[in-house]
């Protein structure tokens, strides 16, 4: 989940959060690529959820990458997960 929200000089500010999912990554400008220190609670798993977002900014040129670990998105048999 996110929100994202326009800076000045082309930079843009995002709140991100996550359910479980492996956390974003931010590719910098400089070629450094930054873990964001987001962490969730499997959303559904158990009764109780906990929730601790981040806000990332971003200048000009740099990439925010969100992914699944494909958990939910595999169908079929146990060898999609090979």
């Amino acid at each position: 989940v996110g929100a994202i929200r326009p800076g000045a000089h082309g930079r843009v500010h995002l709140t991100l959060a996550t359910g479980g999912h492996p956390p974003p990554l931010v590719l910098r400008g400089d070629g450094t690529v930054e873990e964001v220190p987001v962490s969730g609670t499997l959303i559904g798993a158990v009764p109780e959820i906990t929730v601790r977002p981040a806000r990332v900014e971003l200048a000009p040129g740099e990439l925010c990458l969100l992914y699944s670990d494909g958990l939910t998105e595999a169908r079929g048999s146990t060898s999609a997960f090979g």
